[in-house]
């Protein structure tokens, strides 16, 4: 086997650290209550990100080391995403999820290069309703919300 770099190397400690914690919540709630209603949402968001950690670390293993940019590169690309998502956060108690979540996606697109206005509507609106009527009907507690219905 070669060589890994640092970097790939802390990619598939991370990797690991999640499947661990997936495979151990998962196996938790299921240990608890093996009932459907406890399982119907923790099951299938566990499958999909250990499909994906396994997609991952396959490609890891098959690609090359290459430099992919510097540090610094990375950390400027970094550094938005983190206080756009912060701003979120904060913004979601008077904002609501529906239109936080509109407004984060919008931004997150367009911070991150996206040309055509077309698309960040089409994405954010699509976003900023789903998301926010699916988990205030998946979650047995109310959410805050600015348009869509909900029992807040």
């Amino acid at each position: 086997m070669r060589e890994l770099n640092l970097e790939r190397r802390i990619d598939f400690i991370l990797l690991l650290a999640i499947v661990l914690f997936i495979t151990w919540y998962a196996y938790d709630a299921y240990s608890a209550l093996a009932s459907t209603e406890n399982m119907i949402f923790i099951a299938p968001i566990a499958g999909v990100t250990l499909i994906l950690c396994l997609l991952e670390l396959y490609n890891q293993l098959k690609t090359k080391d290459k430099e992919e940019g510097t540090v610094k590169d990375k950390f400027k690309d970094i550094i938005p995403a983190i206080f756009i998502f912060t701003g979120y956060i904060l913004s979601l108690e008077f904002l609501g999820f529906d239109i936080g979540t509109i407004l984060f996606v919008a931004i997150f697109l367009k911070v991150h290069g996206e040309k055509k206005w077309k698309n960040i509507v089409f994405y954010s609106l699509l976003f900023g309703i789903l998301v926010p009527l699916f988990f205030s009907s998946m979650l047995p507690y109310p959410m805050p919300m600015l348009i869509l219905p909900t029992d807040y």
